[in-house]
């Protein structure tokens, strides 16, 4: 037996006894008010920490898969540009090889519908780089064409891959063209010329004029050099590099999915979807703004911030009025207690 349970037999002990258990009483009794407030503010952002990085988690997941779903749109529209190109080199290829002296560009493109669409114009370029004819109206022959990126690596590298050159102004349509390139040799190897097909970067895909990038999104190609040859969006085109800084070789296309970097063109974190072309030294990449996918999520996060905090202040705002109440009967029961004694 404690001697807290053990009553003392005067009045006025006794009395004093009452007034020191009533007021541990009330003491313990704030305490677990204090705690259990305290208990449930816990849970109430704990679940509220929950709620928002699921949604955030949610909003993201939904960003990564647009942006692959747009990746995968570009790659199989701008491989079939490319595949037609390609064919359409394969048939003129043919043709040279039939008849090196006397072949004619402007005779061969009448007769070959698929040089005109997506191609502005065909060349057919000697060894040295000079000009042999087009299928441009104004005669050009003779034009020394060697210092173009097109023209020099196909007469360095003896390949027959094509080349994709960067985004340039023609010299003789005065048009900003993408310019394919293909060595064409005879069956001893003996190069016969270099054939280019020019085409605008906004030839290469539809998907910009089609599908809503949304504010900030970006779709753009990019060659195994690190170097743009084309890019949609709300961004001016003519930047070497998309995501400022090397592309990945992307082994693993797995994990090129999600991607987020800052832009180095505009300083824009956004998702990025990456892919390889088949067949092609090319990338495609389709990246959607992080700020603009997130908007949704951020306004989830701050009602829901907005309801934590109100919901704060009330719990306090009872816990202050109950504690205030225990002491008020606290003090009540000791002046009853008093008057009684």
């Amino acid at each position: 037996m404690t001697p807290e349970s053990i009553r003392p037999d005067s009045p006025t002990d006794a009395a004093r006894w009452d007034a020191v258990s009533t007021r541990r009483h009330a003491v313990m009794l704030a305490r677990w008010v204090s705690l259990g407030s305290f208990g449930l503010m816990v849970c109430l952002w704990l679940a509220i920490m929950v709620s928002t990085w699921s949604v955030r988690e949610a909003a993201l997941g939904r960003a990564t898969s647009s942006a692959s779903n747009l990746s995968a749109a570009f790659c199989e529209q701008v491989y079939h540009t490319l595949s037609t190109i390609s064919a359409a080199m394969d048939l003129t290829a043919r043709e040279i090889r039939a008849d090196p002296t006397g072949f004619r560009l402007d005779r061969w493109s009448a007769e070959l519908p698929a040089l005109a669409q997506p191609t502005m114009f065909v060349s057919l370029i000697d060894a040295n780089g000079k000009l042999i004819s087009t299928t441009i109206k104004s005669s050009v022959s003779g034009l020394d064409l060697s210092d173009l990126d097109s023209v020099k690596v196909r007469l360095a590298l003896a390949g027959p891959d094509l080349y994709i050159s960067e985004p340039m102004v023609g010299r003789v349509s005065g048009r900003v063209m993408i310019q394919v390139s293909r060595r064409i040799v005879d069956a001893s190897g003996h190069l016969l010329g270099i054939l280019v097909f020019a085409l605008a970067p906004d030839d290469l895909t539809s998907l910009h004029r089609s599908v809503d990038l949304g504010p900030r999104g970006v779709i753009a190609l990019v060659g195994d050099d690190g170097k743009l040859r084309a890019r949609f969006g709300d961004v001016p085109e003519g930047t070497a590099s998309v995501m400022g800084g090397p592309w990945p070789l992307m082994l693993n296309l797995a994990a090129t999915d999600g991607v987020v970097r800052s832009d180095l063109v505009d300083g824009v974190s956004r998702i990025w979807s990456l892919r390889r072309l088949p067949s092609y030294p090319l990338i495609v990449a389709a990246g959607l703004s992080l700020d603009d996918e997130l908007t949704e999520s951020r306004t989830h996060t701050i009602l829901e911030v907005g309801i934590g905090v109100a919901a704060s202040v009330l719990l306090i705002a009872l816990n202050v009025l109950l504690v205030r109440e225990i002491r008020r009967r606290d003090q009540r029961e000791l002046e009853l207690a008093r008057e009684h004694t």
